[in-house]
């Protein structure tokens, strides 16, 4: 795989996740007047944690592009020669 081809997917999935992303919200907020906020994490059914301020959910944004980001170069694609099948692996080239 080029340099040129690799990045080229590298930058995809997180700028197709940050154009869903925010195409979401912004409907939302056109529908509701305002994105929700998280002042909490529920980690079990008895037990949360609360944040010292709110976190608007426009952070979903950054988050989940920076998570694409973090994650797709863990993976890799092997196109088998024989059948034509794709098969996603775990690794680097």
């Amino acid at each position: 795989m080029t340099v040129i081809r690799r990045r080229t997917l590298l930058w995809r999935w997180p700028l197709v996740t940050f154009i869903v992303f925010a195409l979401f919200w912004g409907i939302w907020y056109f529908v509701a007047g305002s994105v929700p906020a998280t002042e909490s994490v529920k980690l079990t059914i008895t037990e949360s944690w609360t944040l010292p301020f709110a976190v608007s959910r426009w952070w979903d944004l950054l988050i989940f592009a920076g998570l694409a980001l973090i994650l797709l170069p863990r993976f890799r694609w092997r196109i088998s020669a024989s059948s034509g099948d794709r098969n996603m692996t775990l690794g680097s080239d």
